[in-house]
């Protein structure tokens, strides 16, 4: 606005010119009235304040698992298992013998001289007459039996196989042992509050209260001016 004033005085001592300086405006002395305005500002409608803020407590969920049921471990004995089989048990184990078959034989009589025929001499009486005879003696002979083989004996070997049996035992086809059966524990999850900061309240400052307030103020103030005026000669 003072920037505005200076130029409107410049212009009044410019316009008291002569007019043989060749101006082609003319212009008269007047009295301007004060000019208003309207402004609008931002005011604080309070000072500043202190005040106490109660402060909510924080809180949080927080889950946990609860026990439903417990575990376990189960040991349970298993019974071996058996099975039926057929075994061959040996009564008599194999061997070789030999086979005899005696000899056929049989009896035969025959005569066996004991003492050859022989001649000998001895004195006789003969017709009161002392005689030498010769006088032949008979062999002596005996009857024996005699065994004669009528097929030699044979011998030969022959393999006697074993004699066995058959039975039916019970073998074992599994061992027993101890079987383990477990089960985890079960949970089920749960929620629950907990308490993270309890409540309380702080001293907070509040900052003043602003409106907007319209203000008059002088635009122009009121002060010599030029008016222009139309003349023959301007």
């Amino acid at each position: 606005m003072r920037r505005l004033l200076g130029l409107l005085v410049a212009g009044s001592f410019a316009s008291t010119a002569p007019a043989s300086a060749g101006g082609v405006a003319c212009y008269e002395p007047v009295q301007r009235p004060t000019s208003y305005g309207t402004v609008r500002e931002v005011t604080p409608l309070g000072p500043a304040r202190r005040q106490v803020v109660p402060v909510d407590g924080q809180y949080a969920l927080v889950v946990d698992n609860v026990p439903v049921a417990s575990g376990f471990v189960e040991h349970r004995r298993v019974p071996p298992t058996y099975g039926t089989v057929a075994r061959t048990h040996v009564l008599q184990p194999a061997r070789t013998v030999t086979r005899i078959v005696p000899a056929v034989t049989r009896e035969i009589r025959e005569t066996v001289v004991l003492s050859p025929a022989r001649e000998t001499w001895e004195w006789r009486i003969i017709d009161g007459r002392k005689v030498r005879c010769r006088i032949l003696v008979p062999a002596r002979t005996a009857t024996r039996l005699r065994t004669v083989i009528v097929e030699p004996e044979r011998r030969w070997t022959e393999l006697v196989p074993a004699v066995t049996q058959l039975r039916m035992e019970s073998v074992p086809v599994a061992p027993g042992g101890y079987v383990t059966r477990s089960a985890p524990p079960q949970y089920r999850s749960a929620g629950r509050v907990v308490e993270i900061a309890p409540p309380g309240a702080v001293v907070a400052t509040a900052e003043p209260d602003y409106g907007i307030v319209e203000r008059r103020v002088v635009t122009r103030p009121a002060g010599p001016g030029l008016r222009r005026i139309r003349t023959p000669g301007c």
